[in-house]
């Protein structure tokens, strides 16, 4: 059996959100809305030449994606989860297994990691690839 977080402690009755469940909110959609235009700023290095400092940021603000899809996960700490996540489970939780939003969020953490890393990656390999030009360019003139 999968625990997941509810947001009803009884059939009738809602709790209030707390700091934790907006917070979670905050940075899923901070995620989001630095997240997308970092992505069509990145799409533009197939139709135009990026600046190392264009790739340098862009692989900073993906970064900076990835951490906030990770603190989407402070969710756990709210009193949604801290109620009615564990009832009746005395002591340890070692039959808690993560539900498919928490595993999707895993695997968008992950993916705007390795989009930083393979910017910043490109970004190295750009630098390499113009100092190649310039010495064949230097090379030339001297024959």
């Amino acid at each position: 059996e999968v625990l997941q977080c509810s947001n009803a402690s009884s059939e009738n009755e809602m709790e209030e959100e707390d700091a934790y469940i907006k917070m979670a909110r905050g940075f899923a959609a901070l995620g989001l809305i630095i997240g997308f235009p970092v992505l069509c700023w990145l799409g533009l290095s197939n139709c135009m030449v990026l600046s190392h400092d264009s790739f340098k940021k862009i692989a900073i603000l993906l970064m900076f994606v990835s951490c906030c899809q990770a603190m989407v996960f402070v969710y756990v700490r709210s009193s949604w989860c801290q109620g009615v996540l564990f009832p009746g489970i005395p002591g340890s939780l070692d039959d808690c297994q993560l539900g498919d939003g928490s595993r999707i969020l895993l695997a968008a953490c992950s993916s705007w990691f390795a989009a930083s890393l393979a910017t910043a990656h490109l970004n190295r390999l750009s630098v390499v690839e113009n100092e190649l030009k310039l010495r064949s360019d230097y090379f030339s003139m001297l024959s």
